[in-house]
């Protein structure tokens, strides 16, 4: 289970989304750098995954442990021009609408697909980019966690006392 790569899922939502054919995936070190949009001037769409893996440890309510680890996914359109009010505002409905389908297929595949069976679905934010972002472009960023449950058992042969 630890080994679930939702890089690799989110691309397969990407490809798969009528919406998002014209959409160029790339992953990204974080929201800051956006290396894969900023060294490719030929796409102009983008469906950027953060690949950074972050979390923490919980104990769940039922006494299990769980590894929580945030999704970025950051959806954007290059703009034509500066300012391209217009643009951004076609733009911003196009990725609006695609989060929605993103999110709807999130919560079917949480009760379909076993990796993501804890995906944290009440609450999936989402931020709208102010201006011009990453080279020119518009769009928005949203974030879910998925909740990965591990075993923290103690092993004393793992220690040398």
């Amino acid at each position: 289970m630890s080994d679930f790569d939702i890089t690799s899922y989110m691309q397969e939502i990407c490809s798969s989304l009528k919406a998002t054919k014209k959409y160029t995936f790339v992953s990204v070190s974080s929201v800051k750098n956006m290396e894969g949009v900023l060294n490719d001037r030929r796409s102009a769409y983008f469906f950027a995954v953060d690949d950074s893996q972050e979390g923490y440890i919980f104990e769940n309510e039922g006494g299990g442990f769980f590894e929580r680890r945030p999704v970025q996914v950051i959806l954007l359109g290059r703009l034509e021009r500066y300012p391209d009010l217009e643009g951004r505002k076609r733009i911003l409905a196009e990725v609006r609408d695609i989060y929605r389908k993103i999110v709807s297929r999130l919560i079917r595949d949480s009760y379909r697909f076993e990796p993501i069976a804890y995906i944290n679905t009440d609450s999936i934010p989402f931020d709208e980019i102010p201006g011009q972002f990453a080279g020119g472009t518009a769009g928005l960023i949203f974030t879910f966690t998925v909740d990965i449950p591990i075993s923290l058992e103690y092993d004393a042969d793992e220690w040398d006392s």
